[in-house]
């Protein structure tokens, strides 16, 4: 399956980009929030007008941000939990 960065503007996909890796959005609460504030991308309504006032929620479990927008390009392995390092 070809995995495609949702962060706006960007086109990076699994197969163009080799280089890089694609994170999935965390299912846990308040990683998801961190990272869809952090992705920031305005709710578009059902009638295709755009909410800024309401942040853009995926419909599907399998979206993914590039490691272009991570500072290192990586997650960070602490103990056993894997943390996130934060966007640009």
């Amino acid at each position: 399956m070809v995995k495609g960065c949702c962060v706006h503007g960007c086109t990076a996909n699994s197969m163009s980009n080799t280089d890089r890796n694609f994170y999935i959005i965390p299912k846990e609460a308040k990683r998801r929030d961190k990272w869809l504030r952090a992705i920031n991308r305005a709710h578009v309504n059902k009638d295709g007008s755009v909410d800024r006032n309401r942040l853009w929620s995926p419909n599907s479990g399998h979206v993914y941000v590039c490691s272009a927008h991570f500072v290192s390009g990586k997650f960070m392995f602490i103990g056993i939990r894997i943390v996130l390092l934060i966007f640009h």
